[in-house]
Formats: structure tokens, C-alpha cells, sequence
């Protein structure tokens, strides 16, 4: 009969190396939406909203020929 010894197991270093990758990505993804927040939170006092919406108008239709 084999006796095995019970231990707490340490975690593996790819378990831990992922754990450090999803930390860096929820960083990166978090101060990215900041950004974007921040960046319409700008357009919106700035008015620049409006200007992109008449840009957007604008480019949606060709040109008009006139004869």
C-alpha cells in the first residue's frame, strides 16, 4: 500500500502567469473606457457632437450634380 501525503499545492506558474495577464488586460480595458468616457464627456461641452452629426449628414448623401 502506497501512503500519500496530502499538501496544499502551490499554484502552477501558467496558472499564475494568466491570473497576471487577465490583471494587465482589465487594466488596459478599464483605462480604455475611461478614455472613451472622458473623450465624449469633451465632445458633448466642447459641442462637437453637433458638428460630427452635420458631418455625418453631409457625407451620407452623393453630391448633387447641377445642370
Amino acid at each position: 500500500m502506497v501512503h500519500l501525503e496530502r499538501v496544499n499545492p502551490s499554484p502552477s506558474p501558467i496558472h499564475s502567469a494568466r491570473e497576471s495577464e487577465w490583471a494587465k488586460v482589465e487594466v488596459v480595458l478599464n483605462a480604455a473606457t475611461r478614455c472613451s468616457r472622458e473623450t465624449e464627456f469633451i465632445r458633448v461641452a466642447c459641442g462637437e457632437e453637433a458638428n460630427l452629426g452635420q458631418l455625418g449628414e453631409a457625407t451620407a448623401s452623393p453630391p448633387q450634380v447641377v445642370p
